[in-house]
């Protein structure tokens, strides 16, 4: 971390020649608007401290721990820590997890640049992971909020699509300036469904994957219900429910206790 750390405190060390040249800047413009040098305004000397001053600059790094070569964090937002708070803090919080990123990425970028381990990065994951959680909320409040009083969501529509291989996606309803039967340029980007043997011999192995995937999932759970029971048979029934929703716990136990496993 020792190329890192020269590189970051040059940049948090502002040179003296450069105040120099700033005052010397902001003198020629006081000469040229008023004449006379030793009269400044209160705004010229605003300025020119505004223009020197790098204080700023210093929230893209973490000063706390500068030559830290690991770095101690917690853990994200959730929902529920979120849902309890107003929208006031909520508009805090966003803020405060964006100048936490824009600090982490400026110490990403410059390590590197300085060919670096940049000290526990998943930091990033965290705050991305909370600020997502803090939109989904905002987004919740704002679909009550729609909906009570206008009686809809306030979100843009969203309608099924049929591609041309007669497969079915969630599309975004978006305003066009053309109807779709004379639009050519949007017609040839999505052209519409066909149906033969190709696109039938398609759907149906498509489909047996499909569900291949999720028996094989669901069995996978089930397999592992099994073992959590086998293991601990006074086991919470509710969280495991909860947890894997599509295995009949109640059945599986029962099972197990009829063979005598459990």
């Amino acid at each position: 971390m020792s190329a890192l750390v020269r590189r970051m405190s040059a940049l948090l060390i502002q040179p003296k020649g450069s105040l120099l040249r700033f005052s010397a800047v902001a003198e020629k413009s006081d000469v040229k608007q008023s004449g006379d040098v030793e009269k400044k305004s209160d705004k010229t000397r605003r300025e020119k401290q505004n223009f020197t001053n790098v204080e700023g600059l210093k929230q893209f790094f973490d000063e706390d721990n500068f030559f830290e070569d690991r770095v101690r964090s917690g853990r994200s937002w959730n929902l529920d820590e979120l849902r309890i708070k107003s929208n006031s803090d909520l508009h805090k919080l966003w803020y405060v997890l964006l100048k936490e990123k824009n600090m982490l990425l400026t110490l990403q970028a410059a390590a590197k640049e300085a060919v670096e381990v940049m000290p526990n990065e998943e930091r990033i994951d965290r705050v991305e992971i909370s600020m997502e959680n803090l939109e989904l909320v905002v987004r919740e409040r704002n679909k009550a909020y729609f909906d009570l009083e206008v009686g809809e969501t306030g979100e843009q529509p969203v309608f099924v699509h049929t591609n041309w291989m007669g497969l079915q996606t969630l599309r975004v309803a978006t305003p066009h300036y053309l109807p779709q039967r004379y639009n050519k340029s949007f017609n040839e980007r999505h052209p519409l469904p066909f149906n033969d043997r190709n696109q039938s011999w398609f759907l149906n192995h498509y489909r047996e994957k499909r569900s291949a995937l999720k028996r094989r999932e669901s069995n996978r759970a089930t397999r592992h219900v099994c073992r959590l029971l086998r293991r601990n048979p006074n086991a919470d029934i509710d969280a495991l429910r909860e947890r894997y929703p599509t295995v009949d716990v109640d059945a599986e136990k029962a099972r197990l206790h009829y063979k005598g496993e459990i």
